[in-house]
């Protein structure tokens, strides 16, 4: 086997064995992203947060096509300033995310938005990057593992928790890889 499926697998299971936090996003669009809603659950699938973010902008309707979160539905949530100070406090728990460079990325573009500058954000370990070295599809060069597709879990959602909970069966599915019976 793979030394970096290896890798992937203790990953996976010391995960498992962490009180870190899986966190995913809705937003308004993939570039100048606005977090729309939020949603982090443990390693047991216990939700610790599922919530809609008001953001400063409309959504627009094709980011409305593929997570079905309307400007109405947001209309009485929070912003992000108002939701932060509870995010920040599971966020000290340590997390992983699916897509960590795009959720961080959209996470500090809300913090600058809301003129949050001084605060810590920890660095997210990457669900996607662990379980493309397991699943182990080389790139169109030869020299990265393909990214791959988070797969669908259960009742086909396309929000924040569900994403969550599809994210959690992709860490259990590689912890329960037995790398001694596969290394051989």
């Amino acid at each position: 086997m793979h030394p970096d499926k290896i890798e992937a697998i203790e990953w996976a299971k010391d995960f498992l064995i962490s009180d870190s936090l899986i966190l995913d996003t809705e937003t308004t669009a993939l570039n100048d992203a606005e977090i729309c809603q939020i949603a982090m659950i443990d390693r047991h699938g216990n939700t610790h947060m599922d919530m809609l973010i008001k953001p400063t902008r409309l959504i627009p309707a094709d980011a409305i096509a593929i997570h079905g979160i309307t400007n109405e539905m947001v209309a009485k949530s929070p912003s992000f300033i108002q939701a932060w100070p509870v995010i920040e406090h599971l966020l000290m728990r340590g997390i992983v995310i699916y897509n960590a460079p795009y959720d961080t990325g959209v996470i500090r573009n809300c913090l600058n938005i809301a003129g949050i500058t001084s605060t810590w954000l920890p660095i997210a370990s990457c669900a996607m990057h662990n379980y493309s070295a397991y699943v182990g599809e080389r790139g169109r060069y030869g020299n990265t593992y393909r990214w791959q597709k988070l797969p669908p879990c259960g009742d086909d959602a396309h929000n924040a928790l569900a994403d969550c909970r599809s994210t959690l069966a992709i860490i259990k599915q590689m912890a329960g890889a037995d790398v001694r019976a596969i290394a051989g």
